[in-house]
């Protein structure tokens, strides 16, 4: 399986960019877990913090599914 950090333009690769990292995952058309793995993958390289809040702001209602 690939990376799901492949996604990413290297224009968001940072911490700071979470605000448009959010807006980039909102528009892709893949389902919510592969949203989540892509978000994971990001926090992790970036070392920016996943937080319950982050992963509500990228899939919504869908975030019950995925988290726990």
């Amino acid at each position: 399986m690939s990376s799901a950090i492949a996604i990413f333009p290297e224009a968001l690769l940072s911490a700071d960019k979470e605000d448009a990292v959010v807006i980039f995952l909102l528009a892709l058309p893949v389902p919510a877990r592969r949203k989540k793995q892509a978000l994971v993958e990001w926090t992790q390289l970036t070392g920016a913090a996943l937080t319950e809040d982050l992963v509500r702001r990228v899939l919504g209602p869908l975030a019950d599914d995925t988290l726990g």
